[in-house]
């Protein structure tokens, strides 16, 4: 299993997605947006459980930087929630936490 900061990231994203879920669910007010909910959970679910076993090289530039960004957007994803922002905000800080993570991903190789 990786216990990097790469697959800490990955794991951060999907389990403040899990968290929340009910809570973001609820806030969603048309199909459209509960539907782009599940399908940025999923990918990041997803990306967590692949990630579980690969290998990330955790001094590559392009790693570090993602690994920045979904720190980053973590953190927006929780503010958010805290301070109830418009859905809609929320969605596409998800979108791009889970986009991010799924880049780190195909960074990772198998040992």
């Amino acid at each position: 299993m990786s216990d990097g900061a790469s697959f800490e990231s990955l794991k951060q994203l999907y389990f403040t997605l899990d968290l929340n879920y009910s809570k973001l669910y609820e806030a969603c007010t048309t199909t459209d947006e509960r539907a782009a909910l599940r399908d940025n959970y999923v990918k990041a679910r997803d990306n967590f459980w692949k990630a579980r076993n690969q290998i990330f090289q955790e001094d590559d530039a392009q790693v570090q930087s993602l690994i920045a960004e979904l720190q980053t957007k973590r953190a927006e994803i929780l503010k958010s929630i805290d301070e109830q922002q418009k859905i809609v905000q929320i969605l596409g800080i998800i979108a791009k936490a889970a986009d991010a993570g799924t880049h780190l991903l195909a960074l990772a190789h198998l040992p």
